[in-house]
């Protein structure tokens, strides 16, 4: 029994159209006319304009909802700031054995409004 091997289809090519003695190919960027669709073009540009005009996001390196900081320094680790904890004993519990650093969040902002109170939960 004979198997029929099927290849995938290549790439569509372009056809050609031809009028009396000019022709013209059936292309992407290529209008009715025959020439470069401006449309589509200007389209392309202010694509490529959007892109150059932005720029990276940038992490901010202290989270303002957390007072306490820790300054971890390391090849292995990296070098990074984590502003996770809420008190410094919390800090130097995670930072015990590390080479790293606890301190204040210069730009901590605690927040002025009540904590919100869960159902059947007693206040204290």
């Amino acid at each position: 029994m004979h198997t029929r091997v099927r290849f995938p289809s290549p790439a569509p090519v372009p056809k050609l159209y031809c009028k009396g003695r000019s022709c013209r190919r059936d292309d992407v960027f290529l209008g009715n006319s025959g020439r470069l669709d401006v449309r589509l073009l200007g389209a392309l540009l202010l694509a490529l304009g959007a892109l150059c005009a932005t720029k990276p996001a940038s992490a901010q390196m202290y989270d303002p909802r957390y007072p306490v900081c820790m300054r971890v320094y390391g090849e292995l680790v990296g070098d990074r700031m984590d502003c996770i904890f809420m008190s410094m004993q919390e800090c130097q519990a995670s930072a015990a054995g590390n080479p790293a650093t606890c301190l204040v969040n210069p730009f901590y902002a605690p927040s002025n409004a009540p904590r919100p109170v869960r159902p059947g939960k007693p206040e204290r």
